[in-house]
């Protein structure tokens, strides 16, 4: 019973491989030229998150948040509003944020990918954050393990002629370590060989985003940031240190002995509102990394 079970199992993962194989063609092969990995300054020299955000903002902002309703997106959106700045928060399901009370807090029903209406509620804004994840959930067109996924370069694609009618220049979004080929090629073996099954697609279409907002003339005027944390975890936020490495989107190997692997996504939150606050890392994507204690 036993061999037959372990068959079936194979024959499963062989089709998975021929259906995708495209894809994984495209994985592996990928030089990362396009988007090299900088060589930068050892960790010592990195950027270090040493003036943790407090109190009120001097300069409040109005700030789009899209994903506001994802683990990310309410740490930001609630971090935001406790330092005083107006946030639109452009959610398809207003239910799963209503849980958050503010004065400042504009919740918008809206479809994102409508460029039309995107461009209406990007009125009068100073900043758009984008934190939407791998899956968009019912009734978004970008799902789980779609093939190929491309809700990272759709959202980019979007925000771009949206930003350009309303003279809104500021963009921050959350890609992901190991999005470049190149990464992936340098990392350990697990990212080369196993993150492909469970992270597939998303990986590589953040690169593609990024390729957008560096070379597509419509994203000549935008000041965007792309921050790359590692794996996400959920817990509160701190005031530990985070180190920033500009254009890259990982630090070295060795480099791990002095930084977590894992972040929690309140913390990743707590960077993205002080790049948009301080106007950190324009035009660039930025790999972060919390501080050993």
């Amino acid at each position: 019973m036993l061999y037959f079970i372990c068959i079936g199992l194979l024959a499963i993962f062989l089709a998975f491989v021929f259906i995708y194989r495209d894809y994984f063609k495209d994985y592996f092969e990928d030089s990362g030229e396009l988007s090299p990995l900088i060589k930068v300054p050892p960790i010592e020299n990195c950027i270090k998150d040493d003036e943790p955000l407090k109190g009120k903002c001097g300069k409040p902002k109005v700030i789009a948040v899209l994903g506001a309703t994802g683990g990310t997106g309410r740490e930001f959106v609630k971090q935001a509003l406790a330092r005083g700045h107006h946030i639109k928060a452009l959610v398809r399901n207003p239910k799963k944020i209503n849980d958050i009370k503010d004065k400042n807090l504009e919740v918008i029903e809206t479809d994102i990918w409508y460029v039309p209406d995107l461009t209406k509620h990007l009125a009068g804004v100073d900043a758009v954050v984008s934190v939407l994840g791998f899956g968009g959930g019912f009734g978004s067109p970008h799902l789980p393990f779609q093939y190929p996924m491309t809700i990272f370069s759709d959202i980019v694609k979007v925000l771009l002629p949206a930003m350009n009618a309303n003279g809104v220049k500021r963009l921050t979004v959350i890609h992901s370590v190991y999005c470049k080929a190149k990464s992936r090629h340098e990392g350990y073996s697990f990212y080369k060989w196993f993150l492909p099954v469970m992270n597939f697609m998303g990986l590589r279409n953040m690169a593609m985003a990024e390729e957008i907002l560096r070379e597509h003339p419509d994203a000549k005027e935008i000041e965007w940031t792309a921050l790359c944390p590692g794996w996400l975890m959920d817990g509160p936020v701190t005031d530990r240190k985070i180190f920033a490495k500009e254009g890259a989107d990982r630090f070295p190997l060795e480099d791990y002995t002095k930084m977590r692997r894992i972040i929690d996504r309140a913390d990743v939150a707590r960077y993205m509102l002080k790049c948009v606050e301080k106007d950190l890392h324009k035009k660039n994507s930025v790999a972060i990394a919390l501080k050993y204690q």
